[in-house]
């Protein structure tokens, strides 16, 4: 059987129709891998166990498409109020409905400035630390209570204090201006001159979330997350305790937690 004239021009017309969708969906597929036009990220503090600035400058170094917003934001409020690409948060999160993925497991340790240490000394029980001044820190779940650990042996402890915030950041500025003693990751001590106290005791880990502002996250905010991950997972003298699964539970404030969709962004 053979095709008429008009058959064939019909057959070459829809030939050259789906050779142009396919060309079209690479294009789109490879405009999907590659980092380009502008990330906004979102960044809580302290973040002294990641290298965020290195994260950046070689991005934008191996991407001259890529130019990143860095926005340093604190309270819950800000992820349901701004528009970002990616929001780095530590510990438990509010009932968001938001795909996430944990960059890693960090140990805090408690700190206090050299000079409320030689004013007020430095507890070594729990019985000494009720005696001080304790910062507390409301934007982290996981810090309202101190889980302490020491040789096998688990304590909690639950900070008091006259001054509160609900940032780290604050927390480590009000630290670092020897207002009292506050839980920080570890590695706080390389600003501000803080110093450990209860060098024998040691928080309980507090994951650090990369949390995306689309279920679809493009190529840009994937390579940055990616990139923290391989950082936040170096040898185990750095203090990262564990690496990071593909999937995540992201625990809300609530209790109930809910399967973040990550494993398509991986």
């Amino acid at each position: 059987m053979a095709l008429t004239e008009a058959g064939r021009l019909y057959f070459d017309r829809c030939k050259e129709l789906i050779e142009l969708a396919f060309n079209a969906r690479e294009a789109l597929q490879e405009e999907g891998r590659r980092p380009r036009g502008k990330l906004k990220v979102m960044l809580p503090g302290p973040l002294e166990p990641l290298s965020v600035a290195r994260v950046v400058s070689d991005m934008v170094r191996t991407s001259p498409e890529l130019s990143i917003e860095c926005d340093y934001c604190f309270g819950e409020a800000d992820l349901a109020n701004r528009e970002f690409d990616v929001a780095l948060r530590w510990g438990a999160q509010a009932d968001i409905d938001l795909t996430a993925r944990v960059i890693g497991f960090y140990p805090f340790h408690l700190f206090a400035s050299r000079e409320y240490v030689a004013r007020f000394g430095n507890p070594q029980t729990l019985l000494e630390l009720q005696a001080h001044e304790c910062l507390v820190s409301d934007g982290c779940q996981e810090l309202s209570v101190w889980s302490l650990e020491r040789k096998g042996t688990h304590q909690a402890f639950k900070p008091r204090g006259h001054l509160r915030a609900n940032s780290l950041d604050m927390t480590r500025r009000f630290a670092a201006a020897g207002a009292g003693i506050a839980a920080l990751p570890f590695q706080a001590e390389i600003r501000d001159s803080l110093v450990r106290v209860m060098e024998s005791w040691s928080l309980k880990p507090v994951p650090l979330y990369a949390i995306y502002g689309s279920r679809t996250p493009r190529a840009g905010a994937r390579a940055f997350v990616s990139e923290l991950i391989k950082l936040g997972d170096p040898d185990p003298d750095s203090g990262s305790l564990s690496s990071p699964d593909k999937n995540v539970r992201l625990p809300s404030r609530s209790g109930q937690p809910r399967v973040s969709k990550v494993e398509a962004w991986s």
